[in-house]
């Protein structure tokens, strides 16, 4: 997105600031992805390894059933950050005060309601999982000791959202980097010195908890001025905390709901062995599909500073320049997905843990719902429409539970996936459209005509080719795989070159793109 100087001196240094601090934010954010990809995708043979499929099986459900718990915090957390910046903006110092000293009242409250939601949900569901004895004495001690510490850490997270808040970017990435790889540490070494679940706990635990620390010293360095002077919780601005916070937490309810109950499901209705399985196929697709929002949704703020200049024209013209680039990077990770990941899983973790062909091509089906959805709610909630959005993608997961439990139980494995891609098609899809109409005036015409059709016409030929190449690679054709990679991902990306045309490219990098023939010379 081009931006224009304007304004005065003043202006145009806040605006080199603010565009050096998205930056760094941007490199921590992929340094975190890379990170992401250690713990979650190498360490998996080992953790099976030392643990057991069936046991590690269990321990997932756990973990997304404390992703529910989580959630108790009403958004609060979430929104801080941005109010703290906005008063931070006009200098108000005691406003930036009471926000702290109000919002700590709410996670301490929190942390209480966690404790309680989090022990609750934990007996109905080894109830409704009919788990036997062993299986509770195996999990019940890993399990409180990160309800434990996650209680503990509630409060404590609000000093880690007012740094976001005062765009401390540098202190905040060192040191979310520096927890993701104590929390691979301690994987590794627990688990070779025999500590079982209570290492993974352990690593789940401890990091956050040292982090918020860190950051409660931090404030008190930076801004000693917000830890005094502190009055009683005053409940009508708690209560407004919560309101703010809520839009925000039905939609991190609606997406837990979709992306952390899966586990839970086909631990109920099939078995633990099988939790394994679906999170290894899914694993590679969850971690790019993230990826690959990213560089879309790094344009949100700009969005919303366009939006307020009034320029409807201009932001209709971004929205769909955003869609098209999230769109774009989907479709290569589907392309991915059908033809490697089948052969990566195989070679990952082996055959055994590989879904099925069906499985994966509904997986990857899912992954482009999700970022077409996604490409709809989160301009539409930029642009004010929190409300509705949270909404929305509350309805989207319930009802992915809602068709998940009944397809689970009579197709196994695919049923779970085709819930979470009809619930996106049928319900998020055409809601999303109405709720980004009623902002920018874009109509579903508008969007199948300029960014939908083109796209689906330049990519179907493209997974055609993707499928044909994951059901004629053998499982562990590793070698194979890597001469053919590199060619097809060329093919990809040359390919997909009259879509690149009128995006946002940074000036310093189209002259490459022209002499690669990926963009038209100007």
């Amino acid at each position: 997105m081009p931006f224009a100087w304007g304004g005065n001196e003043a202006d145009g240094l806040k605006l080199v600031s603010r565009t050096r601090k998205a930056g760094i934010i941007a490199s921590f954010g992929y340094l975190q992805f890379a990170l992401a990809f250690v713990s979650g995708i190498l360490l998996v043979p080992f953790i099976l390894r030392r643990v057991g499929t069936p046991t590690y099986g269990l321990w997932l459900a756990c973990g997304d059933l404390l992703a529910h718990s989580a959630m108790v915090d009403l958004g609060v957390l979430s929104v801080l950050p941005w109010l703290i910046a906005e008063k931070d903006g006009r200098q108000d110092r005691a406003g930036m005060r009471e926000l702290l000293n109000n919002a700590l009242a709410v996670a301490l409250l929190t942390s209480l309601l966690y404790s309680i939601v989090a022990f609750c949900i934990w007996k109905f569901a080894s109830n409704l999982a009919q788990l036997g004895e062993t299986q509770r004495e195996t999990i019940v001690g890993p399990l409180l000791l990160v309800i434990a510490a996650t209680a503990l850490a509630f409060p404590l997270r609000t000093f880690s959202t007012v740094l976001m808040g005062l765009q401390d970017v540098v202190f905040t990435g060192c040191v979310n980097i520096g927890m993701w790889a104590l929390n691979i540490c301690l994987v590794v070494t627990l688990l070779l010195k025999g500590y079982g679940l209570y290492a993974l706990a352990a690593a789940s635990a401890f990091p956050p908890l040292i982090s918020s620390t860190l950051c409660l010293i931090r404030v008190r360095m930076i801004a000693p001025d917000l830890l005094r002077g502190w009055g009683r919780p005053s409940p009508p601005q708690m209560f407004y905390l919560i309101k703010q916070g809520l839009g925000t937490w039905m939609g991190g309810f609606g997406w837990a709901m979709i992306a952390a109950s899966d586990s839970l499901i086909i631990l109920s209705v099939i078995s633990p062995e099988q939790v394994v399985v679906y999170a290894c196929t899914l694993k590679l697709g969850e971690i790019l599909m993230q990826l690959a929002w990213q560089l879309s949704d790094s344009g949100l703020v700009g969005l919303a500073q366009l939006y307020g200049e009034g320029k409807l024209e201009r932001v209709r013209e971004v929205v769909l320049s955003m869609l098209r680039i999230k769109l774009i990077a989907a479709g290569g990770v589907v392309f991915i997905l059908l033809a490697f990941n089948a052969v990566l899983v195989s070679f990952w973790v082996g055959v055994d843990k590989f879904g099925g062909y069906t499985l994966n091509a509904l997986l990857a089906a899912s992954v482009l719902a999700l970022s077409l959805t996604n490409g709809l709610f989160a301009p539409a909630a930029t642009l004010g429409s929190r409300l509705q959005i949270g909404v929305l993608t509350l309805m989207q997961g319930v009802l992915n539970v809602a068709l998940a439990i009944p397809l689970g139980y009579l197709i196994g494995l695919p049923g779970i996936a085709l819930a979470s891609l009809c619930s996106s098609l049928f319900l998020s899809f055409p809601f999303g459209v109405r709720i980004l109409n009623s902002s920018t005036q874009l109509s579903l015409a508008q969007l199948w005509k300029t960014t939908l059709l083109p796209w689906l016409l330049r990519i179907a030929g493209l997974l055609v080719l993707a499928a044909i190449v994951g059901f004629w690679l053998p499982p562990r054709a590793v070698i194979l795989m890597m001469v053919i990679a590199p060619l097809l991902g060329a093919l990809y990306v040359w390919h997909m070159r009259p879509l690149y045309v009128g995006l946002p490219v940074p000036l310093k990098v189209r002259p490459w793109l022209v002499r690669m023939r990926l963009l038209p010379q100007l």
